[in-house]
């Protein structure tokens, strides 16, 4: 598995866990569910956790052919009221 990507799992089953909880009838989120259920076993073994989503601040690498690998800082402002997210990526160096 590359480099934070069982972060990204975790937080995402996580996410959709919150986001299931907060719009339980909504069918694109469902359907989404239904698919990462039925195709990922790293999603299932992540929604067997229970956790739900607050995650504000995060690290993510990314590796680019060229430059090789970058890590990024990411900051993440919610707008609850119209569930709108800024998410602010900042270079860091490795």
């Amino acid at each position: 598995m590359p480099r934070g990507a069982a972060q990204l799992l975790r937080v995402a089953a996580a996410e959709l866990r919150t986001a299931l909880s907060r719009y339980p009838d909504d069918d694109y989120l469902r359907s989404l569910y239904t698919e990462l259920t039925a195709t990922s076993q790293s999603f299932r073994d992540h929604w067997e956790r229970g956790e739900v989503g607050a995650w504000r601040s995060a690290v993510k690498l990314m590796h680019h052919p060229a430059h090789g690998w970058t890590s990024f800082d990411i900051e993440m402002l919610h707008d609850p009221e119209r569930d709108h997210w800024i998410m602010l990526y900042t270079s860091v160096t490795l």
